[in-house]
């Protein structure tokens, strides 16, 4: 499962998030298919990457751990 999946079943899921509508997996395997990554050559200014770090309670990071695999996939 890859993190965004992963994101979007603890944010439909999760008992401390309002309610959302779970994305369907297509969105995320069409996305990742298509995806290239910019380059300044396009016109950019800057290209970040974000080292995501969670933040919230140990038993909030617990939930979110939850069948959690991150694969490289």
């Amino acid at each position: 499962m890859s993190l965004p999946v992963h994101v979007n079943i603890y944010f439909t899921t999760s008992p401390n998030q309002a309610a959302r509508t779970l994305l369907p997996y297509a969105a995320f395997t069409g996305f990742r298919d298509n995806y290239e990554e910019p380059e300044l050559s396009e016109g950019f200014s800057e290209v970040k990457n974000v080292n995501w770090v969670f933040e919230g309670t140990e038993e909030e990071k617990r939930y979110w751990s939850m069948w959690l695999q991150i694969d490289g996939k």
